[in-house]
């Protein structure tokens, strides 16, 4: 039978192994240029005749894209052979093991052995396994499954049907670009439309598709994904296909900075998302470590939230490109366009096949096929009148016609040995050239993935540096403020003010601006007593208290406060009619600091106390 050279694409070859099939199918991929290590596919064709397809296949972007729509382990590359059975009772078989020559000696052993596998397989089903019309495909149905785990780098989930079949899910059919590992929980349970024929599971109608205002508000802080970055700005992105550019003055307070040193693509990080003149804007240069963070939105109904904190996505070692791969395909594929100018070369060259390299046509239907040349057949020497001589000289005249052939061959042998042991001395040296190229590939790979985690680790330090360095400017001025007024409350409220001029962007400040407030008797005593970070994160506190609008809930757990620890407890209230209320400074910190304050008949608010949560204020 004719053996198929592979024109389309990878995933239309991975379609046709998860095919209902009528034969077994044989995959032999071929790397260009290392012709001395290709397995014999026209003579597997030949000799398993109807008893099994035979397909040749480039190594390189389509057995890439094989290995990613096959499930695991079923891939082949290289110059290497797979047995596909065809399914019995709608089951699929295992693939066979791989069929690989480590060295031109072993090219024909490997060749016999898989040809041995194939003629030992069940005979094929009755009709033909590549036909030139294909059927209509089957209509897909409702089917539900247990994700059992992931492969290719997250483009690819393995499902486990309740009936006991098993699909794929495809990265790009649920929200292109993201891992599906960070999408969906092995054991979640999944539902959708089943293709039997290309076994997937198309689970879109559980993708949710949020905006960046209904997963988020102005203020609240976000993880994002960086896209990109270089020397004075960053892509950053909130959501899938949310993309907001972010320049060094919102990453870093040092114009020294460059923003390539301290994102790295593929990182996560913590933003504020802000409206500033109408605009988007992502600031990384105003969070600190204790801002609470928005909960990250599920993209994948009963799935897993998209982004995590320290789960960063670093890019892989780039592959090297095939040198050489294009013009070895435009050589074969070439060679069935001049195919009277190959024979007629390989004629004078000497007998076809010498080398083992297999010579290309066309069949009749146009696909490309390979075939074995015929050998060319040598000529007795014509041995002139001996043909009349009778019996005895028509004797002789075959005696010397057998052996002339025989010589013929001899010297034709010997001519093969001296090309062969030629082209050993080259392929040795060949050989050691790779394994050195190959040694130093993997160093400068396992050199740039170092350089790459060690670039991630000095932005995480500088980003903590510039945290503590912003943290110490603070504190600086905060030591400053208290002595440039004669009262605890004047200085309170410089701080407060300071707090919402660093805290409000210029264009919020009209629209939120800081509500009239009264400071109790003990307040300012009780936050000039807290350490100097804290009293930072109090300021922030009562800025976000001072600009929320009457009525309006604020950005921190505000809950009333009651005279004793239970919930039915009713809550503290003062002979004018003032209602006492708790707000969070700090969550899910040892000693976490609280702000108690009343909120006045008439709306207004007043500062009582700070201090630690478990703390029985005044």
């Amino acid at each position: 039978m004719a053996m198929t050279v592979w024109q389309g694409s990878g995933r239309e070859l991975a379609d046709l192994v998860m095919s209902t099939r009528n034969r077994p199918l044989v995959i032999v991929s071929y790397v260009p240029g290392a012709d001395e290590l290709h397995l014999d596919a026209q003579r597997i064709a030949d000799e398993a005749g109807d008893w099994a397809d035979v397909v040749l296949v480039r190594n390189g972007t389509p057995t890439r894209e094989l290995q990613r729509h096959l499930p695991e382990d079923w891939q082949v590359f290289g110059n290497a052979a797979r047995i596909y059975p065809r399914p019995v009772a709608g089951r699929k078989p295992e693939p066979s093991r791989y069929f690989m020559a480590r060295n031109p000696r072993e090219v024909e052993r490997c060749t016999q052995e898989l040809i041995d596998v194939v003629l030992a397989l069940p005979a094929p089903a009755s009709g033909t396994a590549l036909p030139a019309v294909k059927p209509a495909p089957p209509v897909p149905t409702e089917k539900a499954g247990i994700v059992k785990g992931f492969f290719a780098d997250g483009a690819c989930a393995w499902v486990e049907l309740n009936d006991g079949g098993v699909a794929q899910i495809a990265q790009q059919d649920v929200v292109p670009g993201v891992r599906l590992d960070w999408l969906l929980a092995q054991k979640q349970q999944v539902e959708g439309l089943f293709d039997a024929e290309r076994h997937t599971l198309d689970i879109a109608g559980s993708v949710l598709r949020p905006r960046l205002l209904e997963a988020y508000t102005w203020g609240q802080v976000v993880l994002c994904l960086v896209l990109a970055a270089d020397a004075d700005r960053a892509l950053l992105g909130p959501l899938p296909g949310e993309e907001i550019e972010v320049l060094r003055a919102d990453i870093s307070s040092n114009d020294l900075d460059e923003v390539d040193s301290l994102l790295a693509p593929g990182q996560v990080v913590a933003a504020r998302l802000v409206l500033d003149a109408g605009r988007r804007r992502l600031r990384l240069v105003d969070v600190d470590d204790d801002d609470p963070v928005a909960p990250v939105p599920v993209l994948v109904r009963g799935g897993l939230p998209w982004l995590a904190e320290g789960r960063d996505l670093l890019p892989p070692a780039g592959e090297e490109p095939d040198a050489g791969a294009s013009r070895a395909v435009s050589r074969i594929e070439g060679a069935g366009v001049t195919g009277a100018e190959t024979a007629g070369a390989e004629a004078a060259a000497g007998p076809a096949g010498t080398n083992g390299s297999p010579t290309v046509g066309a069949t009749t239907n146009g696909a490309s096929t390979i075939g074995a040349a015929e050998p060319s057949t040598p000529k007795p020497t014509d041995l002139g009148s001996a043909a009349a001589g009778g019996p005895a000289a028509d004797a002789k005249v075959r005696s010397g016609s057998a052996l002339t052939d025989a010589l013929l061959k001899v010297a034709e042998l010997k001519a093969r040995v001296e090309r062969a042991e030629a082209a050993a001395v080259v392929l040795q040296d060949a050989a050691a050239r790779a394994e050195q190229v190959e040694g130093e590939l993997a160093r400068e790979r396992t050199e740039s993935a170092r350089l790459r985690t060690e670039n991630l680790r000095i932005s995480e330090q500088r980003n903590k540096a510039q945290k503590l360095a912003r943290k110490g400017v603070k504190t600086a001025d905060s030591k400053q403020a208290r002595e440039l007024f004669t009262t605890g409350t004047e200085a309170l409220r410089h701080e407060v003010y300071l707090a919402w001029v660093e805290r409000i962007s210029a264009v919020e400040k009209a629209d939120r601006p800081l509500r009239e407030y009264a400071v109790g008797p003990g307040f300012a005593k009780a936050y000039f007593a807290q350490p100097p970070d804290i009293r930072h994160k109090v300021a922030k506190a009562l800025v976000d208290l001072l600009t929320a609008e009457p009525g309006q809930s604020v950005q921190r757990q505000v809950h009333e406060w009651r005279t004793g620890r239970g919930g039915d407890n009713p809550p503290r209230t003062r002979e004018d009619g003032a209602v006492g209320f708790r707000m969070y400074v700090e969550e899910n910190t040892p000693g976490a600091r609280r702000v108690h304050f009343w909120k006045l008949p008439g709306g207004g608010i007043e500062l009582h106390d700070v201090g630690v949560h478990d703390k029985d204020l005044a």
